[in-house]
C-alpha cells in the first residue's frame, strides 16, 4: 500500500504525521500553563481582597492606652462644635446638640451627663470612653478664684467643722456645748451675697441662682437647682443641711 503513494503523497504523509506528534506533546503543556496561570492570578486577587482596605479619617486614640495619653483627652467643657464631630458615633447633629446644651445647662459634670442630650445613648457614652474627659470649666475656676480673692480681702476663714470641747480644767470637767452650726439659707429669699457663702457656690452660680429665681418665680423645692446652669446634683447634696424653701 506505501508502495502505492507517489513520492510527494509519502512527504505529505510524513510532514502530517510530525505535526500529529507534535500537538500531542505541545498542547498539553501549554494547556497546563494556562492552568497554572489562572489558579495563581484567582490565588492573588484572593490575597488582595482579604487585605483591610485603610481609609476615612484616622481613629482617635484611646486615653487607657499608655499612661501618659491623658493630655490626648478631649474635654467637653471647652471642645468646640468642629472637635466634637471628629469623635466615634458623633456626627454635626450630635456634635451641635451637645454644644446647645452645654451653653444653656452649664458644664458637664461627668459623662453620664452626655446622656441627658438628645440623640446621645448608652451605646454612645461606650464608644466615647477613652476619647473624651470632663475637666473644670474656666467660668468654674474664675468664680473659685474670685471667691478665695474675695475672702483673703476680708480676712474671711471658712469655719471648721464644730466639735465638742472639754473643759479638763473647770468645774466637773464635763463637755462644752457645740459651736453653732452655719445659718439656713431660704432658696426664695436668700442675696446673693449669702447665696455665694454656699459651698462650691461662687459670686457667679449665686446671681445664677437669683436670676433664675426672678425669672421662673418661687423655688417649690431644693431639687429645682438642677435646672440652674452649672449647679449640678453634687452642689445641691453639699449644700443640702444648709437650704430651705418657704
Amino acid at each position: 500500500m506505501w508502495s502505492s503513494f507517489t513520492k510527494d503523497e509519502k512527504k505529505l504523509f510524513i510532514f502530517l504525521l510530525v505535526l500529529l506528534c507534535l500537538g500531542a506533546v505541545v498542547l498539553p503543556y501549554i494547556d497546563g500553563r494556562r492552568k497554572v496561570d489562572i489558579f495563581t492570578a484567582r490565588g492573588s486577587e484572593e490575597t488582595n481582597a482579604a487585605k483591610p482596605e485603610r481609609r476615612g479619617r484616622p481613629t482617635a486614640s484611646r486615653g487607657s492606652d499608655a499612661p501618659g495619653r491623658a493630655s490626648n483627652l478631649l474635654d467637653l467643657n471647652t471642645a468646640t462644635e468642629s472637635q466634637l464631630v471628629g469623635l466615634p458615633g458623633i456626627g454635626p447633629v450630635r456634635a451641635a446638640a451637645i454644644v446647645a446644651y452645654r451653653n444653656q445647662h452649664g458644664p458637664f459634670q461627668s459623662l453620664e451627663d452626655l446622656a441627658k442630650v438628645h440623640g446621645v445613648g448608652k451605646a454612645t457614652l461606650r464608644s466615647l470612653e477613652g476619647f473624651v474627659t470632663v475637666g473644670v470649666s474656666q467660668q468654674e475656676t474664675s468664680s473659685t478664684a474670685s471667691q478665695d480673692h474675695a475672702n483673703k480681702t476680708i480676712g474671711f476663714t471658712p469655719s471648721p467643722p464644730s466639735t465638742p470641747l472639754t473643759n479638763p480644767s473647770g468645774p466637773g470637767s464635763g463637755t462644752l456645748p457645740p459651736m453653732p452650726s452655719a445659718a439656713v439659707l431660704d432658696l426664695n429669699a436668700a442675696t446673693v451675697e449669702q447665696l455665694s457663702e454656699l459651698e462650691q457656690i461662687g459670686p457667679i452660680l449665686a446671681q445664677r441662682i437669683v436670676e433664675y429665681r426672678n425669672k421662673n418665680g418661687r423655688f417649690t423645692n431644693i431639687e429645682q437647682l438642677d435646672k440652674v446652669p452649672g449647679i449640678g446634683k453634687k452642689r445641691i447634696e453639699l449644700n443640702r443641711h444648709r437650704l430651705i424653701v418657704r
